[in-house]
């Protein structure tokens, strides 16, 4: 643990050296390695299903050496450096374009920061923590150059509104993997349709998506241009390898941990499509769910059989449910599908823009 530790966390010769904000006797500042692992051991009765407290802190460990390094802050009092709250954050990157601007919408990179693994003890609770450590990261993220910040409220909204982010849409879709009725030509591998994917397999869907991307943000500005709606920038999270990887580790630990197989595909897509329709997954073995981590389909048929390649995935490693966030899907899909588009339960995505003080969060189109 220690080398995983040392090589992850940073460490400061003093504690001062860490201090990054300070509000009403309450210190924000990055974690030393003893105070990551204690938190973690604190958190994991609220994350660790299904691991024991050793597997829970070695995944939380590893998970820094992953590439897809988190930031652990602590938020302490001054008077006797007690952690009263604690959280982790991790970059991203987006594009996105500013539907003021003259001319063709010009579509660039930013890099934001997310809040993640937010968590108060239970003694602790009800002192107004969680939303002082929140606000403080926030104004330390903008300081730090990053231009968005965003985070999944399993709390009530408002707690994190106060602090400057706004609420997003969920429209969602739970298939019961039970109930769903498969498009039998869509579950025999035939491969006259579609082609089952593998991690290493997805060069051609990232480039393929951020393309996809590009081109959705510019119709988005040129359809908000033409509406009048109150937007500023649109933007759009990116598909990344870095992230696929950290999400296929992930899967791979709860699948040692908890003695399964390693699942064979991460994905398929259609073959005569073009631009490319795919589905790309992740196996949550903590929840029993498929996650769908991108649809991209041109007509209801590829979706269904999409999906059904989705569900048949789940029924093979014995997952309850496929979950998908339906955010670039038409909803004429889910019907033809027989599914119902809901609004998501916990994880409520949340996003504050820090780069332009005079663009409020609630001017930014994000999908």
């Amino acid at each position: 643990f220690l080398i995983i530790i040392s090589s992850a966390l940073p460490l400061k010769t003093s504690v001062a050296e860490m201090e990054i904000l300070e509000q009403d006797g309450l210190i924000l500042r990055t974690a030393t390695p003893s105070e990551f692992e204690a938190c973690t051991r604190n958190n994991y009765e609220e994350w660790g299903t299904k691991l024991t407290v050793e597997q829970y802190l070695d995944r939380e460990l590893q998970n820094n050496g992953t590439g897809y390094v988190n930031q652990p802050y602590v938020l302490v009092r001054s008077e006797d450096n007690q952690i009263v709250a604690s959280c982790e954050t991790f970059s991203f990157p987006f594009y996105y374009a500013r539907v003021k601007n003259e001319g063709e919408p010009t579509v660039e990179d930013g890099t934001g920061n997310a809040v993640a693994s937010v968590f108060v003890e239970q003694k602790y609770r009800g002192k107004r923590y969680a939303s002082i450590l929140t606000s403080l990261v926030l104004q330390h993220q903008r300081a730090s150059g990053y231009m968005a910040s965003e985070l999944f409220s399993d709390v009530n909204p408002v707690l994190y509104s106060r602090s400057g982010w706004t609420e997003y849409p969920t429209p969602y879709v739970v298939i019961d993997v039970a109930s769903f009725s498969q498009l039998p030509e869509c579950t025999t591998k035939s491969g006259d349709k579609y082609k089952m994917l593998k991690d290493n397999e997805l060069d051609h869907i990232y480039e393929s998506d951020k393309k996809r991307i590009q081109a959705d943000i510019i119709h988005r500005v040129k359809e908000i241009k033409s509406t009048g709606a109150q937007k500023s920038i649109v933007m759009s999270n990116i598909f990344c390898k870095k992230k696929m990887n950290w999400m296929s580790w992930n899967t791979n630990f709860y699948c040692k941990a908890l003695n399964k197989p390693l699942p064979e595909y991460t994905g398929a897509e259609m073959v005569e499509s073009s631009p490319i329709d795919y589905i790309i997954w992740k196996h949550d073995y903590r929840d029993d769910i498929l996650i769908i981590l991108r649809l991209c389909s041109s007509s209801a048929t590829n979706t269904q059989c999409l999906l059904s390649l989705a569900v048949d995935e789940a029924k093979r490693n014995n997952l309850k449910s496929v979950n998908v966030w339906w955010n670039d899907i038409p909803e004429e899909h889910a019907s033809f599908i027989g599914q119902k588009v809901v609004k998501r339960k916990g994880g409520i995505p949340m996003l504050a823009w820090l780069t332009d003080n005079n663009i409020p969060s609630a001017e930014v189109d994000w999908s």
